[in-house]
């Protein structure tokens, strides 16, 4: 994530760069797209590297909805021999919501929001391509933007709803999680770039 926030900064940096070689090429796509890669290759920037920290909790969310779809339930032959089967166990979440139930409109709602504003505070931190030309780079990363900021949040929000709290409950926490380690992040890496670019040389 931090590398994602990088990648991030480093584009609104070179913004003008590219700004400047869409002046020059105009309507010459083939040339300009060129021309960009060179210039991302030679900064060392990555435009889709905000993607991957998405993927990696993917294989996280199918264990969460395989798990609580078939319903919490302790099969003794799964066990090793030295641990004792419980009796019973507690799936009421802090004393308040149970885990298992499914269709809570709440839990739903805040799985949802909570996704729309860390995509919103990540797209208001993502560089903008602006200009009469976009490399299909460009418009492949701005069409992402816009489904990660709308389209994915009601899909979270509906996913939430049809399974149990606990999904909900790893959207919504994992989502916070996000926000804060996106904000201390960028301002850290912000703070660095800001006392590199005064020390004297």
């Amino acid at each position: 994530a931090r590398k994602a926030v990088a990648s991030q900064l480093e584009m609104k940096a070179i913004e003008g760069e590219l700004n400047a070689l869409k002046e020059k090429y105009g309507t010459d796509r083939a040339k300009l797209a060129q021309e960009t890669m060179a210039l991302y290759k030679k900064h060392g920037v990555n435009p889709a590297s905000g993607c991957l920290p998405m993927l990696i909790q993917i294989p996280f969310i199918i264990g969460l909805y395989t798990v609580f779809l078939k319903g919490i339930m302790i099969d003794p032959t799964h066990l090793y021999s030295f641990v004792p089967q419980p009796e019973k166990l507690n799936t009421v979440f802090l004393g308040l919501v149970e885990l298992s139930e499914k269709k809570h409109l709440l839990f739903a709602f805040l799985a949802g929001a909570s996704q729309f504003v860390q995509a919103h505070i990540s797209a208001k931190n993502m560089q903008s391509p602006t200009g009469p030309a976009k490399t299909t780079q460009e418009e492949f990363a701005q069409a992402m933007q816009t489904q990660m900021k709308y389209v994915f949040p009601a899909m979270i929000t509906v996913i939430s709803y049809q399974f149990s709290v606990a999904v909900a409950l790893y959207w919504v926490v994992s989502n916070i999680v996000s926000i804060v380690q996106d904000v201390w992040t960028r301002r850290s890496l912000l703070s660095k770039t800001q006392a590199t670019t005064v020390a004297p040389h």
